[in-house]
């Protein structure tokens, strides 16, 4: 019975619903039944991440209308990698969250991650030019052991990053996306992000 239970939840999980902000909890929640429910584990209002050690490190949500609201929405873990990966919604705006299950470090960054293909660096976009509830940015992060450093951060004030793509282990495309004065799409234009002596450069 605990079992068709359980399976029942995941199916509501896995139902067609709306989506918020940047993120697709949806996708997210189902994706939790892929293999990692032994490893982080969700009760009512927490979320619980077991880490390499066997300590339990907890997400607490909070469900208060207003500037304190806040929900975690496990996503999945980076393949390879010991970063579990969560969804953070805001009252405004949105995130997502990286914790290490080795050590229960945590890193925010502004949207999914995308591996590059050596799995020692990755890149997240996101685009708000209007709202301004999310960060207007492209970051690329570089993997060391079981950190993360930020070595590449642009923040344009008229244009909005998305969509990167990597196509090597050391470029990526991505769209610059440019606004008019009533919000409207103008522009969409492939730019190039390379890895040359040391710095990332865009093309």
């Amino acid at each position: 019975m605990k079992k068709q239970a359980l399976n029942i939840l995941w199916l509501i999980f896995l139902l067609p619903g709306c989506q918020t902000g940047n993120i697709d909890h949806n996708t997210i929640q189902g994706s939790a039944a892929a293999g990692y429910e032994k490893e982080v584990w969700k009760q009512s209002d927490t979320s619980y991440i077991k880490l390499k050690s066997g300590t339990i490190k907890m997400l607490v949500d909070n469900k208060e209308e207003g500037g304190n609201y806040i929900s975690y929405s496990y996503k999945n873990k980076l393949p390879g990698l010991p970063f579990f990966v969560f969804a953070v919604q805001y009252y405004e705006g949105s995130q997502v969250l990286l914790i290490n299950g080795a050590n229960g470090n945590e890193y925010f960054i502004n949207n999914e991650p995308r591996l590059s293909p050596d799995n020692k660096f990755l890149v997240t976009a996101s685009l708000d030019l209007e709202a301004h509830y999310n960060p207007n940015e492209l970051n690329v992060w570089q993997i060391e052991s079981d950190t993360l450093k930020l070595v590449f951060s642009i923040k344009p004030s008229d244009w909005g990053p998305s969509d990167p793509m990597w196509v090597s282990n050391r470029s990526l495309n991505f769209n610059k996306n440019i606004f008019n004065r009533n919000g409207e799409s103008t522009l969409k234009e492939m730019h190039i992000i390379e890895l040359k002596d040391s710095s990332w450069e865009i093309k």
